[in-house]
């Protein structure tokens, strides 16, 4: 048995208007953000692959991963998640 709820009036949300300023200045943050962080994610990534190389182990290179590994998933889903491609995410 499917249960809906329903309470109050429907929120029309095609009249609502954003500001093209504001759209562009978060855009233009997160684009940003982005382009800093991942070439600095992945310097330290190689800084410490080859760390791991010179010494012959990588545990320097998994503790780097342990803390970037979360962002650049988030960035990944972001710019190539199935929500971009217009995919209808359950």
């Amino acid at each position: 048995m499917i249960r809906r709820f329903k309470f109050g009036e429907d929120f029309d949300i095609s009249n609502v208007k954003v500001e093209k300023g504001i759209q562009q200045k978060d855009s233009s943050c997160r684009h940003l953000l982005v382009m800093t962080f991942v070439p600095i994610g992945a310097f330290f990534l190689l800084g410490a692959a080859m760390i791991g190389i010179y010494e012959g182990h990588f545990d320097k290179l998994e503790a780097v991963w342990v803390v970037l590994a979360a962002p650049f998933g988030a960035v990944m889903h972001y710019y190539f998640g199935a929500y971009k491609k217009g995919a209808e995410v359950n």
